[in-house]
């Protein structure tokens, strides 16, 4: 942010909303396509502007943007400190009645950022619970089409 603070861009408490904005929604015509495009235009003419070196691709232009043309925002996932985590990754998280604790506050939501979502990975009986809560859950492939879908897999 060294040279957005510089500039004075934003304000520290536009900042201060500054999220996973993978995650978020808005009303009907908050953007047109027209704006959409001036703005990208805008990211592309200040590269420097946006720090990619932790690897990220996507978010500090969606938060630009967002900071740029939404001017009421409400992050769900701004919390104040002391706050529960939120991150899959967090092994400290204790399930009781299918509800994650962090030393006793109950998670508002589990936020799986560089996480595979499938057996074996944390929390993994958690998302199938909710994932299949209203539903039946689809049967386990019998060894024989385990054996069918490795081969076509393999095929591909």
């Amino acid at each position: 942010y060294s040279t957005i603070r510089e500039r004075g861009i934003f304000t520290e408490e536009q900042l201060g909303d500054v999220f996973n904005s993978g995650f978020w929604g808005s009303k009907k015509s908050a953007m047109t396509q027209a704006r959409m495009v001036e703005l990208l235009q805008e990211c592309a003419q200040h590269r420097e502007y946006f720090d990619f070196s932790s690897g990220v691709t996507d978010q500090p232009i969606l938060n630009y943007i967002i900071l740029k043309q939404i001017p009421q925002r409400c992050n769900l996932v701004k919390t104040p400190e002391g706050s529960p985590g939120s991150w899959a990754g967090s092994k400290h998280f204790r399930d009781r009645n299918w509800i994650l604790y962090d030393q006793e506050k109950p998670l508002k939501y589990l936020h799986w950022a560089g996480i595979a979502i499938r057996p074996g990975s944390p929390y993994w009986s958690l998302w199938e619970h909710y994932r299949y809560l209203n539903e039946a859950k689809p049967p386990e492939p019998n060894l024989w089409q385990k054996w069918v879908n490795r081969l076509t897999k393999r095929a591909r």
